[in-house]
């Protein structure tokens, strides 16, 4: 697999290309990469970088979900919710929803969405909310 160098190449390409080369940089080991806005995969990753890509792995441990998956464009009840909880739990590590995004892959309109979406589910669906408090519990650790 060719290793993606800019960020400048990337976005020339259509956004589902986008998203099928960033998952295949996370299927090829380049998480880190990815969560940078695949920009280097040499390029060292901030903290807030690295508490995203700890939230992912909880949620992905917590809601029996795959990092692919989760990434990815498939839409199942399942990924929404477990997006919904990542784009809830990151925007409390970063400075913007669009930096939200770009770290888990979507825009800025999709992550304020989740949140919104998380806000209604908390309080209206209990296995949603046991979902959120555990990971929660998790992230606390």
């Amino acid at each position: 697999m060719t290793q993606i160098n800019s960020l400048s190449l990337l976005k020339k390409l259509p956004e589902r290309i986008q998203r099928k080369t960033a998952v295949a940089a996370v299927k090829a080991g380049y998480e880190e990469g990815f969560a940078a806005g695949v920009k280097s995969m040499s390029e060292p990753i901030n903290n807030a970088q690295d508490d995203i890509a700890k939230i992912i792995s909880t949620v992905c441990e917590v809601c029996h979900v795959s990092k692919d998956d989760l990434i990815g464009d498939v839409k199942t009840f399942a990924l929404a919710d477990a997006r919904k909880i990542v784009s809830y739990m990151a925007k409390d590590y970063c400075t913007s929803l669009k930096e939200v995004g770009r770290l888990t892959g979507r825009d800025h309109a999709t992550v304020s969405s989740h949140i919104r979406r998380y806000a209604e589910l908390y309080s209206n669906d209990r296995l949603f909310r046991s979902k959120a408090i555990e990971v929660r519990k998790l992230l606390k650790k």
